[in-house]
């Protein structure tokens, strides 16, 4: 915290706030897998002031030879030694499954919750974005894939896992009509 011109030593609780979309378009898969809690990193580094653009998440594994792997590794070094946010709130009433500029996105109605971003986007993506695109593979967490390239990447630098072995889901009704579900992944 900052308070008359000095740093007051109290530390900061981060809180990422991501909605739960696909980043590319209805039938292309993004190069780095659809946006949520892992991609909502790419914003916060930017180097502003910078005249070289390369200097930004938004550009690691994004360039002549597409690297999703390398993306995620950049982000779960950010995570483990720089920025380590509290927890991630994945935000998905409407789930933007045919791209991110479609005016179509299905209802979905649930809201994520986790303190890793690896282990909320693979089951955000299995359970919520897939169903709705069944026919889109690349949504899938456990097919070969961008988005499963770059959620190994950050669990590589010790960042969440893909094992719905070591997850333990529990979903509650937090609304009146019974229609909105907020899942808790645990380790």
């Amino acid at each position: 915290m900052w308070n008359n011109g000095s740093y007051t030593g109290q530390p900061v609780k981060i809180i990422f706030l991501p909605t739960l979309n696909n980043h590319s378009s209805f039938g292309s898969e993004d190069y780095a897998g659809p946006t949520s809690a892992l991609k909502c990193h790419l914003g916060i580094v930017e180097f502003a002031g910078s005249s070289d653009t390369t200097k930004t998440l938004h550009q690691v594994g994004y360039s002549d030879t597409i690297s999703p792997q390398a993306m995620g590794e950049s982000v779960g070094h950010l995570i483990t030694q720089i920025l380590e946010p509290a927890f991630y709130l994945t935000v998905a009433e409407y789930t933007g499954y045919r791209g991110r500029t479609a005016t179509t996105a299905a209802n979905t109605r649930i809201v994520g919750l986790f303190a890793d971003p690896v282990t909320l986007d693979y089951w955000m993506c299995k359970y919520v974005m897939y169903p709705c695109a069944i026919s889109q593979t690349f949504m899938n967490p456990d097919n070969d894939n961008h988005l499963r390239q770059a959620l190994i990447g950050c669990q590589g630098k010790g960042v969440g896992t893909i094992d719905e072995a070591e997850m333990s889901v529990h979903l509650s009704d937090v609304s009146l009509d019974k229609h909105f579900y907020l899942p808790l992944v645990l380790k």
